[in-house]
Formats: structure tokens, C-alpha cells, sequence
């Protein structure tokens, strides 16, 4: 198992020190809404305001989404498989940003996202693909900064996705009845 440990830093190493002023900048702006969900919400808060036969439930399941990730990952996942961040492990680490001590594993940036364009997937099908690029810089950025390993995104997109489809489930139930 040493070797996939290896090649989770390895690839980490690759893409923290492929350094660029541009991406230095971009990066941490793409990171920093995706902080608290931060661009989810606003995104609901638009539809909220703009959408008037599904925007209120659209930016309900986006809140739910965002706590049940937010629970999943803070209370249960994050203690029990305690990680140190790439930054804290690792000599040499490019870092940038806000600098976060929980645990790396997962991320909850990669979860709030992807439990995000699920809900934006089954509400808002034409913006879906400009929800998963921006998720995809956002878990990418996560790397780039130095907060995590490239399998704690993964790992993150995944359960967010879980995360997703559960809100999207409850919501289809609710709806039928």
C-alpha cells in the first residue's frame, strides 16, 4: 500500500510546485468561494431570487446538501481518519491561502461541491457543466495551495456526491407525496 501513499504525494509534489503568478492568484480566489459553500449559497440565493417556480427549493436542497456534507465530514469521517495536511507533513510545500488545521482527509471543499452540482444536475441541467468545471478548479486549487493530497479530493468529490444524491432522493420523495 506504500505505493499508492507514494503516488498520492508524488502527484501532490507535481502539481503544488508547478508554480505560476496567474495561477497563484486564481487559485486562491477560486478557493476562496468555495469556502463555506460560500458560491453554492450564492448561487441558491439567485435562483432564490430569480427563479420563482423551483428556486426556493433549489436553494433549500442546496442548504441541505451543504450541512449534510458539512455533518457527514466534520463530525464523523475527519476525526475518525485523522490526516495531517500536505502542508504539515511535507518539507518544501508551496501554501497559500486560508490555513486550515483539520484533518486533510477528506475535503470538505470537494464535498460541499459535488453534493452542490448533483443538486445543480437534477434542478438546473443546462448550468451543470459550468457547476463541475468550476468544482473541478476548486478541487484542483485545493492541491495547488498545498491543503491536500489529490486523494482527499477524490475521496471528497465522491462522498459529496453521496451527499447529492441522498438531498435529491428525500427531495423526489417529498415531492411525489
Amino acid at each position: 500500500m506504500d505505493w499508492f501513499f507514494n503516488l498520492d504525494r508524488d502527484l501532490f509534489l507535481q502539481i503544488n510546485h508547478f508554480r505560476n503568478d496567474f495561477f497563484d492568484y486564481f487559485f486562491v480566489g477560486i478557493s476562496l468561494l468555495g469556502e463555506y459553500g460560500i458560491i453554492w449559497i450564492i448561487l441558491g440565493l439567485i435562483a432564490f431570487i430569480f427563479d420563482k417556480k423551483n428556486g426556493k427549493y433549489f436553494l433549500l436542497a442546496i442548504i441541505l446538501g451543504l450541512l449534510l456534507s458539512l455533518f457527514i465530514n466534520n463530525i464523523f469521517i475527519k476525526p475518525f481518519f485523522f490526516r495531517q495536511r500536505p502542508f504539515v507533513e511535507l518539507a518544501d510545500v508551496y501554501r497559500q491561502g486560508l490555513l486550515w488545521t483539520n484533518s486533510s482527509f477528506p475535503s470538505g471543499h470537494a464535498m460541499s461541491s459535488f453534493a452542490s452540482i448533483i443538486i445543480i444536475f437534477n434542478f438546473y441541467k443546462k448550468y451543470f457543466k459550468w457547476a463541475l468545471i468550476f468544482a473541478i478548479l476548486l478541487l484542483y486549487s485545493r492541491v495547488y495551495l498545498g491543503m491536500h493530497y489529490p486523494t482527499d479530493v477524490f475521496a471528497g468529490a465522491i462522498l459529496g456526491a453521496i451527499c447529492g444524491l441522498i438531498v435529491i432522493t428525500f427531495y423526489d420523495k417529498i415531492k411525489k407525496a
